[in-house]
């Protein structure tokens, strides 16, 4: 799978956004940036469904993708690009549910994690937390 162009991914969270974050995906979209991400794991399933199905609307005349954090099976009801898998997920499983056309990622936490990717199943991965962050305060020694 070929990464959106450019390879820029604007990652939602309701909870430090100065706005909706609707909003903040259409302006984004209309600066150019082509890729984004549903990370809203607070919400239920279902209304992560209907935020999903909206952001794909604003998404569409920008030819945007737009995938949804952590939950392959949301994104199949939705017909979303993809899902971005936590560390550790599983990505054989993401590839079956959702086939070989959408965009896989995975977050990774280590050099070690990195290496162990399966790059047959995984299109993409992010490393972090590089630096401390208000969406992870909790989580651990920083990358650096």
């Amino acid at each position: 799978m070929e990464l959106p162009a450019p390879p820029l991914l604007l990652i939602t969270d309701r909870s430090q956004a100065r706005g909706n974050i609707l909003d903040i995906a259409a302006a984004a979209f209309s600066a150019g940036c082509r890729w984004a991400s549903l990370r809203e794991k607070n919400l239920p399933k279902t209304e992560q469904a209907a935020l999903l199905r909206e952001l794909l609307t604003r998404a569409k005349p920008f030819g945007a993708r737009v995938i949804v954090h952590s939950d392959s099976l949301v994104s199949r009801e939705t017909s979303s690009h993809g899902v971005h898998l936590p560390a550790g997920g599983d990505a054989a499983s993401a590839r079956r549910i959702l086939g070989k056309e959408a965009l896989i990622g995975l977050s990774v936490h280590s050099a070690e994690e990195a290496r162990n990717v399966d790059g047959a199943l995984i299109d993409y991965v992010i490393a972090g937390p590089v630096f401390a962050t208000a969406s992870k305060p909790d989580y651990g020694p920083t990358l650096g």
